[in-house]
């Protein structure tokens, strides 16, 4: 049934204290059209619901049904008790299978039964039962913000929590279990910490704010144990937490043995870099917003290393075509050189359409980016196999250097075998030259995919280099 729209009925709360504008038609409409004792109230979100000011209730159906309204007055209106002043009750779900919650608004709590906050005292709850009924009673006026206003106490409470959760990630930064990012804190504090904001206690977009922000913050503390440990059992538990959560998704996220095998001898590595990137962009840390920004960054690296990678498999297939037009290179160094323009290409192919899925889907509900998510996780391989598929524009791109600096050697070495002995001498230097740029590579590869890993006294390297200096020492000493 559609509600009745006249523009006369409409009543509205004015930021400014005592004054009303007719024509902003943003709050609530009385009487006209409704049941005695109801008013009908607008969600900054566009739904209405009602409420009856006689009992105190709130009711989320459209009364101007009379079988909605006959069921109301009959199964709970002559139920409800009188609630005293700064108190009501709201009806949730279909009035055929409702139930309750009841709302202290003066000591800001809630809960389904009404003697857990008739007469209550707040130093009397533990603080795990405190931060349930905040968060009930938050999430209610999430739902319900328009027929009440709030004092200034909740908002220092907001503006105090994000501060608290900004400080948490200063202090801890990637550990941090804040259920809000530090760019989400900083632009909430800058929208709250406005003069209008603050003086805008009628407003019902305001109340809704920090309703949403107050009810993730008690949902947090209550998950969190927040208020009944000590620093030291706090660390504790939540190392243990970290640890937990750590372990299971490395248990659920590790590649089998066939797959290690793949990634270490044929993909080099690689695809452990990008299972670490997918599994850091697919963890969710509490707020479905935060792993929307956390999966579009991610995207969007991917799109530019794939555009890096186009452009050195372009150059290297451009060199290689090169390399085949020289007359007179053998046939080993045409299969190699061969094996690296099919890599090129297929680094090329890969990698473009790799782009052009991904770009499409940068900026796209949550809701596609949760499939994406599930797909991954939930395929024949899981995440492994997925970071598999993800790493193959730049494994082919190795791929396709090897092929092409194997036909190169080949070719150098083409005048050893039965060439004359200048020819011979020249290419056994370049080869040497080769042998040094090689070393040198190598040596560089190594350390910069090792150098931001911690690295401890009994690796290879160490070892070797000890031992080294220890003969080193020793024949200084034979020789004194």
């Amino acid at each position: 049934m559609s509600l009745p729209f006249n523009m006369e009925s409409w009543t509205s709360r004015s930021t400014v204290l005592g004054s009303y504008d007719d024509a902003y038609i943003s709050c609530s409409v009385k009487r006209d059209g409704l049941p005695k004792g109801w008013t009908m109230y607008v969600h900054p979100h566009g739904w209405v619901y009602f409420r009856n000011e006689e009992h105190k209730l709130v009711v989320n159906e459209n009364i101007h049904d009379p079988d909605i309204l006959a069921k109301v007055e009959q199964h709970c209106l002559k139920s409800f008790a009188d609630l005293p002043d700064g108190m009501e009750t709201c009806l949730l779900g279909s009035v055929q299978s409702s139930f309750n919650i009841y709302i202290n608004h003066n000591q800001c709590i809630a809960d389904y039964h009404p003697s857990a906050i008739l007469g209550s005292s707040l130093p009397e709850m533990s603080m795990r039962s405190l931060m349930r009924k905040r968060r009930l009673y938050w999430n209610y006026m999430l739902q319900h913000p328009a027929h009440t206003s709030i004092s200034s106490k909740p908002y220092a409470e907001a503006v105090d929590a994000l501060r608290s959760f900004y400080l948490d990630h200063l202090i801890n930064g990637p550990r941090s279990v804040a259920p809000f990012s530090k760019a989400e804190c900083s632009e909430l504090l800058r929208v709250l910490d406005t003069p209008a904001f603050n003086t805008s206690s009628d407003s019902t977009a305001a109340t809704a704010l920090l309703a949403w922000i107050l009810t993730a913050v008690y949902g947090w503390r209550k998950s969190d144990q927040y208020g009944s440990m000590t620093y030291l059992k706090m660390q504790t538990y939540r190392d243990s937490q970290s640890r937990s959560s750590m372990g299971s998704r490395m248990a659920r996220t590790a590649p089998g043995f066939v797959l290690r095998l793949i990634y270490n001898a044929l993909c080099f590595g690689i695809p452990h870099s990008y299972l670490e990137d997918l599994k850091k962009a697919s963890e969710f840390r509490g707020r479905l917003a935060a792993l929307q920004d956390t999966f579009e960054a991610y995207t969007g690296q991917l799109t530019r290393e794939y555009s890096n990678f186009i452009l050195v498999s372009t150059v290297l297939l451009s060199a290689t075509m090169g390399l085949l037009a020289v007359p007179g290179i053998g046939q080993a160094g045409k299969i190699f050189a061969l094996l690296s323009v099919f890599t090129s290409l297929g680094s090329i192919s890969v990698g473009a359409f790799l782009i052009w899925r991904h770009q499409r889907n940068l900026h796209i509900p949550s809701s596609h980016t949760f499939a994406y998510i599930h797909n991954a996780r939930s395929n024949i391989m899981g995440l492994p196999g997925h970071a598999l598929l993800l790493g193959l524009p730049p494994v082919l791109l190795v791929w396709s250097l090897f092929g092409f600096t194997v036909a190169v050697i080949v070719y150098t070495l083409e005048p050893a075998t039965g060439a004359a002995s200048i020819d011979v001498a020249s290419a056994w230097i370049v080869f040497g030259i080769f042998v040094v740029i090689l070393i040198c590579v190598v040596a560089g590869l190594y350390t910069f995919s090792v150098i931001w890993k911690w690295e401890t006294r009994n690796g290879v390297g160490r070892a070797i280099a000890s031992l080294f200096r220890g003969r080193v020492q020793q024949a200084e000493r034979e020789s004194v």
